[in-house]
């Protein structure tokens, strides 16, 4: 059997692929190639379909419990509350009090990529399920959280930003 270029591609990539190029489109063992791009429009393309790659990745936590450990995916996760130095993960099957572990701030070092972000000084929201936005309350699945005034200004605009994408 003759390997080319053609083959290999077939060999090494599961899933269709856009190869933009510099002539009239060709249409080579069932690969096609479109007509030649602006190389601008082609980079937003290419760049918001990356941001869309990211927010779907799966990022989960180990979540310690009196029950034992349980992983979360952060998808599932709703918001996050501290009371009494105590993490409560509110998702959408229920509660999940952790015993002991992370604080707000190191939660929010580590979800910050995955669309949380903070409303106060102890609830931390996932941008995917906010619902409404009214003056200085979010509204997240039934649950009114309150904005502070010091958190306001960077969570609307990482708010903005997702529903931007």
């Amino acid at each position: 059997m003759k390997i080319n270029g053609t083959f290999l591609l077939r060999e090494v990539l599961d899933e269709c692929i856009l190869l933009p190029v510099g002539e009239s489109a060709l249409a080579c063992n069932g690969m096609i190639c479109l007509d030649p791009v602006n190389p601008e429009a082609f980079a937003l393309k290419l760049d918001r379909a990356r941001r869309r790659l990211e927010k779907s990745r799966e990022k989960t936590l180990l979540v310690t419990n009196s029950e034992g450990t349980h992983r979360l995916a952060c998808r599932q996760i709703r918001f996050i509350e501290v009371q009494d130095h105590a993490v409560t993960y509110h998702t959408g099957g229920g509660t999940i009090r952790a015993v002991g572990g992370s604080t707000l701030r190191a939660l929010e070092a580590e979800l910050g990529a995955w669309h949380f972000a903070r409303c106060s000084k102890c609830y931390m929201v996932n941008l995917r399920y906010v619902a409404d936005v009214r003056r200085d309350q979010v509204t997240i699945g039934g649950h009114t959280l309150k904005i502070s005034r010091n958190y306001k200004r960077p969570f609307l605009q990482k708010l903005l930003e997702y529903w931007g994408d």
